[in-house]
């Protein structure tokens, strides 16, 4: 490259500037070409840089670009962080792919990436969002029974769908079941 060639090797941030710039300028090889040189070259944030490559995408409403992307990345041997997979199922679910999201969960785990609060509650919000209350309820019934604790951000997105759908009482159950968990509710709750 012209940086190289001045003596002056590029760090992280240069590499994040290209990357995002291409991206932006739908330059996805070029930006996995980079990605690659980052690796060649010793530095160890691939997956972060491959998160953010996949967030802007999700952003720049090019959903089909980043599942492609991801497995591009996959294919070349990359790892996959919760991260990189709350990144996917975050974006499917904004734009009404939940079935896809919900995929992106089961490979989750069936790679042993262990989903988290984040995880779920991202995923439940888009099933909410795209009229799937049932699908999202057993979501949740399947989490508890799998033994998962919900979080508070994760009952307190159940509880504001419920509500928004008129189920009060079943909210009203929800916060009492949180509470005998031993989750507290905080101000969001209510």
């Amino acid at each position: 490259s012209d940086i190289a060639k001045r003596g002056c090797e590029p760090n992280e941030l240069t590499y994040s500037t290209l990357i995002n710039g291409l991206v932006k300028d739908g330059k996805i090889d070029d930006a996995l070409e980079v990605l690659d040189d980052m690796t060649h070259k010793g530095f160890d944030h691939q997956t972060r840089m491959h998160n953010k490559m996949l967030d802007n995408l999700f952003k720049l409403g090019r959903a089909d670009v980043a599942v492609s992307t991801f497995h591009k990345l996959r294919e070349k041997g990359y790892d996959a962080s919760v991260v990189t997979y709350n990144t996917l199922i975050n974006g499917l679910s904004k734009v009404g792919r939940t079935s896809e999201a919900l995929e992106f969960m089961e490979e989750m785990v069936k790679e042993g990436c262990i989903p988290n609060a984040i995880t779920y509650s991202v995923l439940i919000d888009g099933l909410f969002r795209a009229g799937q209350l049932e699908m999202a309820l057993t979501t949740v019934k399947r989490m508890l029974k799998h033994g998962s604790n919900l979080s508070v951000v994760t009952y307190s997105t159940i509880m504001n769908w419920l509500c928004k759908k008129g189920r009060l009482d079943e909210a009203l159950d929800l916060l009492e079941d949180m509470m005998l968990r031993g989750c507290n509710p905080n101000n969001h709750t209510y």
